[in-house]
């Protein structure tokens, strides 16, 4: 067998920009489960939902909602060293942007990770529609705020409470083949999202299309002209002056964000609100302890046939056994 640097000359980096592999494998199913997308922040649309409610405290909720806000990066910084640091996108030593924000974009130098993340066939993010004290319904599904979905206070359900059909998760080319391969009946990839109507579908499409422009507005001025952004510095600056990481922190999160939904998404959105320990989300997501939170294994054996459906999926192999002849 050849050596590791044989295969990639840059050690460590496991994606290949020239034959689309990753370790000499075709990248299948990218799932996330409760994942900060968009990393952590005291505040903006990566908050901590911890540190959010301590703000409905009555009386000092603000109070201790601004203490956690101005010790949240050192507490992470010192209990879990680089990693929170990283989380929090304070790492940004030796003038080097941070790492989270590096690993949303492509360059010789620091790797092709967006270009690895679009070689999957499909993608699919697992949110927690809330409880989770440590990542928000927003940053897990890789929504802006505005983007989450109406969900009727009537429904009581435990577990999976809303998901979009699979093509989300495809390429546009493979998913427009794939919605006219499944009307004729010749596929069982959209079996677990049946229930969901067609307009349903059309209103994601618009709540999509929406969000875009929405996003466009949120992303603190990134993709305005040039001439625009020259005459805002000034006055950008003289904010982040003003409130110090969080601006950074903010407009991070919403270029994190920005960069991830240029790739489709299949977006699933899980709810513990009428378990026996709804404030345990997190760790029910992902059945963390089985004696503990076995409220979640719902949610993971609807992984587990999700995964087996696209792997018996005629379509989904077809896409797979094209990536491979490439």
């Amino acid at each position: 067998m050849l050596p590791f640097k044989t295969w990639f000359p840059n050690t460590g980096k496991l994606y290949d920009p020239v034959t689309h592999l990753i370790c000499g494998l075709v990248p299948a199913h990218f799932v996330t489960l409760a994942t900060p997308h968009m990393g952590c922040d005291g505040e903006g649309p990566a908050q901590v939902p911890f540190i959010g409610w301590t703000g409905e405290v009555p009386v000092a909720g603000h109070s201790m909602q601004r203490l956690l806000q101005s010790v949240a990066k050192p507490f992470v910084a010192t209990f879990m060293k680089r990693t929170g640091q990283q989380f929090f996108m304070h790492d940004t030593e030796e003038d080097r942007q941070p790492l989270l924000v590096r690993m949303s974009q492509d360059s010789t130098e620091n790797g092709y990770f967006l270009a690895a993340l679009n070689s999957f066939v499909t993608r699919t993010c697992y949110a927690n529609a809330g409880g989770d004290h440590l990542v928000g319904w927003a940053n897990s599904s890789i929504r802006h705020p505005d983007e989450l979905p109406v969900i009727s206070p009537e429904t009581r359900l435990r577990g999976v409470i809303r998901e979009d059909p699979l093509q989300a998760a495809l390429q546009p080319q493979h998913a427009e083949a794939f919605s006219k391969y499944a009307a004729d009946g010749n596929t069982r990839g959209v079996a677990h999202g049946a229930e969901q109507s067609l307009a349903m579908e059309q209103q994601s499409l618009a709540d999509a299309s929406q969000a875009g422009s929405t996003q466009h507005q949120c992303s603190s001025g990134a993709d305005t002209a040039p001439e625009t952004q020259s005459q805002a510095q000034p006055q950008q600056q003289q904010k982040q002056q003003q409130s110090g990481d969080t601006v950074s922190s903010s407009a991070n999160a919403l270029l994190l964000l920005r960069r991830l939904q240029t790739l489709p998404w299949r977006r699933i959105d899980v709810s513990f609100q009428h378990s026996s320990m709804p404030f345990f989300a997190h760790n029910h997501i992902q059945v963390t302890r089985k004696w503990l939170n076995w409220e979640g294994a719902p949610v993971c054996q609807h992984l587990a046939q999700q995964l087996a459906d696209m792997e018996t999926d005629e379509f989904i192999q077809q896409i797979m056994g094209t990536s491979r002849r490439t």
